[in-house]
């Protein structure tokens, strides 16, 4: 989608945002992309766009009981997945796709879990979750009813990117690999690879690791004298 189309969709929503009395939101993150948020008395139409002015998600959601369909693409235009939800849970089936546009594999879900005790594909190994934040904040002196003055933060990270890191068992032939990936505006990811017998683990881009590393470890917490951040790893894919 070029920006003279981005253009026309925003001045189409705007009007129609004042004549309900909705609320339209515009956001603009610093790589470039862009958010459109509509709330309206019947719905909430949520649409991302890459720099390029592609759309990278776009959701059309009910309130109350009614389910609805997430759908993510690729930069290339293709589908990167498209998921059934409800009140922001998988319900339903979740059907994931390559970048050519091939489908993977569908995943089906109940209230949040899958149903599906095996998914098993010969041809990749799929990782895909949902990157949330947590932000302690130390005040340092306590507050006046002598309350701690300490702030803890959490939500999705929202358009971050983070990098898969392979690492081969050990006597392995395998050369470890590195590949990135961009969160969506909820926090969700996936990383898409060649099956084959790796451990992996995700991290902030621009967080170093060895990849020649012969046992994957959590990464140290950084601490400092305002606050801390902690991170968690992935377990074991075979």
């Amino acid at each position: 989608m070029k920006k003279s189309s981005l253009l026309f969709l925003i001045i189409v929503l705007l009007p129609l945002s004042i004549y309900s009395q909705d609320t339209l939101v515009l956001l603009q993150a610093q790589d470039g992309s862009k958010r459109i948020h509509l709330y309206t008395k019947t719905d909430t139409l949520d649409i991302s766009f890459f720099p390029n002015g592609k759309i990278e998600t776009s959701v059309l959601a009910y309130p109350g009981n009614r389910g609805y369909t997430q759908y993510r693409y690729y930069q290339n235009g293709k589908m990167m997945w498209s998921r059934k939800l409800h009140q922001s849970k998988p319900n339903g089936p979740s059907v994931f796709y390559t970048e050519k546009g091939e489908k993977i594999l569908t995943i089906n879900y109940e209230n949040g879990y899958p149903k599906d005790t095996l998914v098993h594909t010969n041809e990749y190994t799929l990782v895909f979750g949902k990157y949330t934040y947590s932000s302690i904040v130390y005040g340092g002196m306590e507050m006046e009813n002598g309350q701690s003055n300490v702030q803890e933060i959490q939500g999705p990270g929202q358009l971050t990117w983070l990098k898969l890191v392979s690492f081969p068992p050990k006597g392995s032939k395998l050369k470890s690999i590195s590949i990135s990936s961009k969160t969506d505006t909820e926090g969700n990811f996936m990383f898409l690879l060649e099956r084959k017998k790796m451990n992996y683990g995700i991290f902030p881009t621009y967080y170093k690791v060895d990849p020649n590393g012969e046992v994957l470890t959590e990464p140290l917490s950084d601490v400092s004298m305002s606050g801390s951040t902690g991170w968690n790893l992935t377990e074991k894919i075979l």
